[in-house]
């Protein structure tokens, strides 16, 4: 009785070890499905054509599309998403629902890639599915080392993940944090040189009003001078007339 109580306690908890990977396993590859759609689906803004944008962002149809060409043929690239709100018809809201599908550095450049992108993911959903029922055939033969060791493997790919997003994020923050470093220089020299102009204009304008202040206490100092001597002479003259009277 002990001997059939032992063994059906051990083949339940082989079962149970069995399940415990199966699980891990099938998270694993679901994991790897959703990234592998979730970066299949940015868009490169610099080198999409048509038919890229239409069939990857939402609320952009034929003319939309042959109008961000168009702005980018003309501007050159887009050195932000947030310039595609300079395009004729792209507004803040169509930006908002497509943000976490733009990029100007990676991702799709044509329909063709999303497809073959697709067909990768399926592909590597067959070879884990493969891989998932050989696991779990090994599984019933093995034991709690190789558990041990897809527990790590699955802690490892977690960690380098959210290693990988982090890296983006600092990146991203430190690239909007030294354009916003260039705006303020940019705006504080604008600044200066008006305030430099003003000073100049201001400066000069006194100076002309000084000159034209001297030249005009000048000129009166001079006709007082001259009608002072007018009248010296007068006098001069009408002493003169007197005396020879």
């Amino acid at each position: 009785m002990k001997t059939i109580l032992a063994n059906t306690s051990l083949s339940q908890l082989s079962n149970m070890r069995v399940y415990k990977y199966i699980v891990c396993l099938v998270a694993i590859l679901m994991f790897a499905v959703v990234n592998t759609a979730a970066i299949a689906d940015v868009v490169n803004i610099n080198k999409a054509n048509a038919d890229a944008l239409q069939d990857n962002l939402k609320g952009v149809g034929q003319v939309k599309a042959k109008a961000i060409i168009d702005y980018r043929k003309k501007n050159g690239p887009f050195k932000d998403v947030n310039d595609l709100k300079n395009v004729p018809g792209i507004g803040d809201e169509l930006l908002k629902k497509n943000r976490s599908n733009l990029s100007t550095t990676k991702g799709l450049t044509t329909s063709q890639e999303r497809a073959g992108a697709k067909q990768s993911t399926s592909s590597n959903k067959a070879q884990s599915e493969k891989s998932k029922n050989n696991s779990a055939d090994k599984g019933e033969r093995g034991g709690k080392g190789k558990n041990s060791v897809s527990g790590r493997d699955e802690s490892n790919k977690n960690k380098t993940h959210e290693k990988g997003k982090k890296e983006i994020v600092d990146k991203d923050k430190n690239g909007n944090s030294k354009r916003k470093n260039k705006a303020d220089k940019k705006l504080k020299k604008n600044k200066k040189d008006k305030k430099d102009k003003k000073d100049k204009k201001n400066k000069k304008d006194k100076k002309d009003k000084k000159d034209k202040k001297d030249k005009k206490d000048k000129k009166d100092k001079k006709d007082k001078k001259s009608k002072s001597s007018k009248k010296d002479k007068k006098i001069s003259k009408d002493k003169k007339t007197k005396k020879s009277e």
